[in-house]
């Protein structure tokens, strides 16, 4: 294609100048005048056929949304018999009575107080057990002789002291975006 020339710009579909590809030259131009599209006429002011059903089909739409439960919401019970188990380990383990009751919290939201709990999604390799654990501290976890592996996170007493070194740094930091407040 051929380079535009000052009076013509090139375009794909067509070659000849019109007066909408032609420069504006400022000196002829009057001052305070800009040069206009036509203006777009507003979709509801121009006749639809389909707008009645579409405005049918958004009402369908906004009532299912208000019935419907999602499916990511759990109900999570940090006073059910599973957490009272997690609340005794974590004693056993060396964790501060004062934090028994964040622990259950924390143990609740993350895994349903549940030892076989995993996160396939977490991108370090997943979470597991208890305090679900991210795999991006399984490598400090085996230096510190917490761990062996990763699958040592699925055993409870090991999960709740991995977790305790982890508080012992971070506080609650690790946990704070889904379980209680920092």
């Amino acid at each position: 294609m051929a380079s535009p020339t000052p009076t013509q710009r090139s375009h794909r579909l067509r070659n000849s100048p019109t007066p909408r590809d032609t420069p504006i030259i400022s000196s002829q131009t009057p001052a305070g005048t800009m040069r206009r599209r036509p203006r777009r006429t507003h979709r509801a002011d121009t006749p639809n056929r389909y707008r009645l059903a579409r405005r049918g089909m958004a009402t369908l739409l906004v009532a299912h949304l208000l019935t419907v439960t999602p499916v990511s919401a759990r109900y999570y019970d940090p006073n059910s018999k599973a957490c009272d188990l997690v609340a005794k380990q974590a004693l056993a383990v060396g964790w501060p009575k004062r934090e028994l009751k964040n622990v259950r919290r924390v143990a609740a939201r993350e895994s349903l107080c549940s030892t076989v709990a995993f996160n396939k999604r977490d991108p370090w390799g997943g979470s597991r057990g208890y305090m679900q654990l991210n795999g991006s501290n399984v490598g400090w976890l085996k230096r510190s002789g917490i761990i062996n592996n990763a699958e040592d996170l699925h055993h409870p007493l090991k999960n709740l002291r991995a977790a305790l070194a982890l508080w012992k740094l971070y506080g609650w930091r690790p946990w704070a975006g889904s379980s209680i407040a920092p």
